[in-house]
């Protein structure tokens, strides 16, 4: 074991030693004096000592785990990412949060651990599939590498075959819906044509419609139209009144 004792100081050593080597290598200025030492035996002491610290901080990784101090290792591993010794978690990492925005403990299953913050995982489809598997408290906010997702407690969740929304948008339903509300007044055949292609397009392709498509078709309404329409107003119209909605059983 070398003098630093506990986890902090074997941080602070690293981090010291690091920008020693970096400074020798770049030739910039050294972070402190070190006597009158030559660039090459720095540079070769400070490489031996930084690969006993790195054993040292693997050693009381391994201790952690053996006692099941959870919290322990989880400093650990985030000391390490952050020195760049071993990235852990290895690529997505998975942390839940409760309602109050606070850090919230999950059993990880795994022998001598209990509970942890972070999990990591080389996938996102492990990482998706393990936050499947946990059963929540309540309803939380589940961060995956900075993107955010809900999860829902056991008896919360979707049972049995996912169902997806499927919608549509005919033109006969458009025209029959421009008529009733007396717009379109403003548009030549062509254009009235352009739009007719358009959704025909949408239909024989099975495209869902979606907001952006449903807006391109309110703006389009709206520039050959004089109405007093806003284009959100609109767009719930069109939505409410033109567009069919479905659901069937998701693909997988």
């Amino acid at each position: 074991m070398t003098e630093y004792r506990t986890l902090e100081a074997q941080q602070d050593a690293v981090k010291v030693i690091t920008g020693c080597i970096d400074a020798v290598n770049s030739e910039k200025e050294l972070p402190y004096k070190l006597g009158t030492l030559t660039v090459s035996y720095i540079t070769k002491f400070l490489a031996e000592y930084r690969k006993l610290i790195e054993k040292d901080i693997k050693k009381a990784e391994k201790d952690a785990e053996a006692a099941g101090d959870a919290e322990t290792v989880i400093k650990i591993w985030a000391a390490n990412k952050e020195n760049g010794y071993r990235a852990y978690p290895p690529e997505f990492e998975v942390m839940f949060w409760n309602v109050a925005g606070e850090a919230l403990r999950i059993p990880d299953g795994k022998p001598n651990h209990e509970y942890q913050t972070k999990f990591g995982f080389d996938t996102f489809e492990q990482a998706a599939l393990f936050i499947e598997s946990v059963n929540v408290p309540d309803a939380v906010q589940v961060s995956i590498n900075d993107e955010c997702y809900d999860v829902y407690p056991a008896e919360l969740q979707v049972k049995g075959n996912k169902m997806q929304e499927r919608s549509r948008l005919d033109f006969d339903d458009v025209r029959s819906f421009c008529i009733s509300k007396n717009l379109y007044t403003r548009g030549t055949n062509e254009e009235y044509t352009r739009l007719a292609n358009m959704l025909f397009y949408w239909q024989e392709t099975g495209q869902d419609i979606d907001t952006a498509k449903l807006q391109i078709v309110a703006q389009n309404i709206l520039d050959h139209s004089d109405t007093e329409y806003e284009l959100e107003s609109l767009m719930f119209s069109l939505k409410r009144e033109a567009v069919i909605t479905s659901y069937c059983v998701a693909e997988h």
